[in-house]
């Protein structure tokens, strides 16, 4: 995998270590850059843009406008997904989600459930010629996961998948 990570905030980039965030390689790079400027700059496509932009005043408006969202579009190869992260009571959710339903063609699911303070919002940019899953069906362990850790993130697999068979229903 090759990451690149957009962080606008200098003393977050400061934290790396604190948080055993590896020093930037050939597959890793922290960028000190507006998210919304980089993805709207970008030079590569993604398969995955994974937004989590806010902060104690919730999302800034460059990452929660009909043009970042078109950007976030047009910045992910055919088949690539948008996974953005909304704290649970931001004020203006709907019309986010909307915005982001208006460039992924409606493919577009939110997920959560009691006890979490956030909502992840993912968008299918689907690959030309090719439907997206109908269902999900039963769900295996993948082998280079633990036992651990499947059992820390089988629920919310299954909440996914609950709420994409609902959508799709």
């Amino acid at each position: 995998a090759h990451i690149d990570v957009a962080e606008i905030n200098p003393h977050v980039i400061a934290l790396r270590d604190e948080f055993c965030i590896p020093p930037d390689d050939q597959r890793f790079q922290i960028l000190a850059a507006d998210g919304a400027a980089f993805v709207r700059q970008a030079v590569t496509s993604y398969d995955v843009l994974l937004l989590d932009g806010f902060d104690d005043q919730g999302l800034p408006p460059s990452l929660s406008s009909t043009r970042f969202y078109q950007d976030c579009a047009q910045a992910l190869r055919p088949g690539g997904i948008l996974v953005a992260n909304f704290p649970a009571g931001q004020s203006g959710l709907k019309t986010y989600v909307k915005r982001i339903q208006r460039h992924f063609a409606d493919a577009v699911v939110q997920i959560g459930y009691e006890g979490l303070d956030n909502i992840i919002v993912l968008a299918f940019k689907p690959q030309e010629g090719q439907a997206l899953p109908a269902r999900i069906g039963v769900m295996g362990r993948p082998s280079c996961l633990d036992d651990e850790a499947w059992e820390q993130l089988m629920p919310a697999f299954a909440q996914i998948a609950k709420v994409w068979n609902d959508h799709q229903a």
